[in-house]
């Protein structure tokens, strides 16, 4: 299986998603229609599960995500949820400035979806790295 990576852009997040269970979005996802960018995520998501079991880390660290986005992130987190269901170890990680409550507020509302370890840590906005 190949690793998935889609260049960022002014509103589209980098997405680095490895066949060794390393999974990355990060950046700006401010999208009218996010199934155009998240599609080939998901489609790539579902090979993994064809894959021999491995370990998955996503790691989701935004500077902004939007309502659409939302709707692509839960679709991605209940796919996760299956995976974790059939034997796969899976965690994920949001990334949040302290200060910033609404991204705080996001991230409790995708851990709540989430039947998998997700863990909300706090990032000085320095080491956002996008």
């Amino acid at each position: 299986m190949k690793d998935l990576f889609i260049t960022k852009r002014r509103y589209t997040p980098e997405i680095d998603f490895r066949a060794n269970g390393q999974l990355s979005i990060k950046g700006i996802s401010l999208l009218e229609n996010s199934y155009e960018v998240y599609s080939e995520a998901i489609t790539w998501l579902k090979e993994l599960r064809e894959q021999p079991l491995v370990e998955i880390k996503l790691s989701l660290k935004f500077v902004y995500v939007d309502t659409s986005s939302m709707r692509s992130l839960v679709d991605m987190i209940k796919m996760l949820n299956e995976f974790g269901d059939v034997g796969f170890m899976v965690s994920i990680d949001w990334f949040y400035e302290e200060e910033d409550h609404d991204h705080l507020d996001t991230g409790e509302a995708l851990q709540s979806i989430a039947k998998v370890p997700f863990n909300l840590l706090t990032i000085d906005i320095d080491d956002y790295e996008l």
